[in-house]
């Protein structure tokens, strides 16, 4: 029987693919698809059989898809969405952006002699935004 290659075509690569190249193919593919899109299901597909040792080789030998035992579960899939994702990213970098702003300009003052300034909310400043973002980026 002749060995099919399609699912190597789906994610653009060749038979002799790492794990590696495997992974980046699907992660560069599937970004900005939405979850339920056919596209999405066929690559995660590919990727479930690729990057799996023993449905690898099934598949190499035969030539056919393997049946996957947790085809039911989409074990690829967020409850976020990508662009939600990215969303939440910018706003973390941002969270993070203003309160360096905030502890730099704080600093600023505090080293200018502006006595105005407690020297310990520059620390308490910074120390505040950094608990605060690292919490988000744990949820999220």
């Amino acid at each position: 029987m002749a060995k099919s290659k399609e699912l190597y075509v789906r994610l653009g690569l060749k038979e002799t693919a790492t794990d590696n190249e495997i992974r980046g193919a699907y992660t560069t593919l599937i970004n900005g698809l939405a979850p339920d899109s056919s596209d999405y299901l066929r690559l995660t597909e590919a990727y479930d059989i690729l990057s799996n040792i023993n449905y690898r080789a099934e598949y190499d030998v035969t030539g056919k898809i393997p049946k996957l035992k947790n085809s039911g579960n989409k074990q690829h899939t967020s409850k976020l969405s990508t662009e939600t994702l990215i969303t939440i990213r910018k706003a973390l970098n941002t969270i993070f952006l203003i309160g360096t702003v905030i502890t730099v300009i704080l600093y600023i003052l505090k080293m200018n002699g502006h006595s105005g300034v407690p020297f310990f909310a520059v620390g308490i400043t910074a120390l505040i935004v950094k608990i605060i973002e690292f919490i988000l980026r744990l949820l999220f």
